[in-house]
């Protein structure tokens, strides 16, 4: 008499780092063979820096089923700190201005971040982001040469009109 086949279930992710929970039991890394009874099946994918995925699949008497599970990286966020009304930019990308009123979400790896202001010298930097990764920077914005002359020139002329109302006064 022939040995008739078991009822399986192979669940296989393409995120390597993957783990997968057959109706709630241990978590194997994937692929993962499971020997099930036919029918209906809960299966629990899940891996760092992915959003989890829940599957059902149907296991069919004496075969073995392959169900493949996507898993969706989460978003890595920016906080950016720094002078109020400036504006940020990702990746040459108009983000928003500051104060946020959320993150800036965007995918995980290399990133350009600038951020200007009007009078204020540019103020950037690379960074690295990994997946579901939450970086806060604070831009320190630096006055150009132009602003600073500006705010003497202002000075210097409320010194004049002072002093040409004083000298109207003791003429």
């Amino acid at each position: 008499k022939s040995k008739e086949a078991p009822t399986e279930l192979m669940i296989t992710s393409p995120v390597a780092s993957a783990f997968v929970s057959v109706n709630d039991g241990t978590p194997h890394p994937v692929p993962s063979v499971h020997a099930v009874s036919p029918g209906r099946h809960r299966a629990r994918v899940f891996a760092d820096g992915h959003f989890e995925s829940s599957l059902e699949v149907i296991a069919v008497e004496n075969r073995l089923i392959v169900h493949e599970a996507e898993l969706t990286p989460r978003p890595a966020h920016i906080r950016v700190g720094g002078t109020s009304g400036a504006s940020v930019f990702v990746d040459g990308q108009a983000a928003g201005a500051i104060p946020q009123r959320e993150p800036i979400q965007v995918q995980a790896g290399l990133h350009q971040l600038v951020v200007l202001e009007n009078g204020h010298r540019l103020w950037e930097r690379e960074l690295e982001l990994e997946r579901g990764g939450d970086v806060s920077v604070e831009a320190e914005l630096e006055s150009t040469t132009q602003r600073m002359l500006a705010w003497a020139g202002i000075l210097a002329g409320g010194a004049a009109v002072a002093a040409g109302g004083t000298f109207a006064i003791l003429a």
